[in-house]
């Protein structure tokens, strides 16, 4: 499933797009080509992540991460 463009929204209702690298055991998201769907809706949100304990790291490169435990749902490609 990884090199697939996936679609995850989180737990705070960001939608997340991008393509995915891997997934651990704890359902931690490594996603590439990353991009945040209207991101000027939930730019107050996008603020919110980047807390003192990042729920996510977003910089579109090798070391985006998302936390399993913010996600809400992930929606896969139609096969």
């Amino acid at each position: 499933m990884t090199d697939q463009r996936v679609t995850v929204e989180l737990k705070n209702d960001l939608p997340i797009t991008g393509v995915l690298i891997s997934v651990d055991q704890f359902l931690n998201i490594r996603p590439d080509s990353i991009t945040v769907l209207d991101e000027a809706k939930y730019s107050h949100i996008l603020k919110a992540c980047f807390s003192v304990q990042p729920l996510l790291f977003l910089d579109g490169g090798e070391k985006s991460f998302i936390r399993g435990y913010v996600l809400r749902y992930v929606q896969l490609p139609a096969v």
